[in-house]
């Protein structure tokens, strides 16, 4: 562990890659693990839907309240829990010794961002839940809502 450590702090460049795993260690299930949002959220049993079925555009248009449904659950879910100290580790390490770290992250929690990461040091590749759109295109602008409930 320490010669690990040792080389990364040695890095003048350093992506962070980070992706379910890191949010299921502050309670924010993932898509597919066995305690997952596809096994816990209700109608999917009775639509037979998972989790990437309404976590889509597709679903905006053809199962409207049940995807806003889901992101709403998954909002609340988000906001009930915080970063766990793994974020701050990396925020740290991104302040104190890469200047020119980055993150690159699957998650749509927003954890990273709540944590202090700055927004310039980080990609959400799959979006933000916290970040709405137009479904068809009215704009390319997104905005943000961070009120729960929707």
């Amino acid at each position: 562990m320490h010669k690990a450590s040792d080389l990364i702090k040695k890095a003048k460049r350093t992506l962070f890659l980070t992706s379910a795993g890191m949010s299921a260690d502050s309670n924010i299930p993932t898509f597919r693990d066995k305690d997952g949002y596809w096994r816990n959220f209700p109608p999917f049993k009775e639509k037979n839907l998972e989790a990437q079925d309404l976590a889509s555009p597709w679903a905006f248009r053809n199962e409207l309240p049940h995807a806003w449904a889901f992101y709403e659950w998954r909002r609340r879910n988000a906001q009930e829990n915080q970063p766990h100290e793994g974020y701050r580790i990396i925020n740290k390490w991104l302040q104190d010794w890469f200047e020119d770290g980055f993150i690159h992250t699957t998650n749509t929690d927003g954890l990273h961002l709540r944590s202090g990461c700055p927004e310039d040091r980080i990609l959400e590749v799959h979006g933000s839940m916290w970040r709405l759109q137009c479904l068809n295109t009215c704009t390319y602008q997104f905005w943000e809502d961070l009120s729960v409930p929707l």
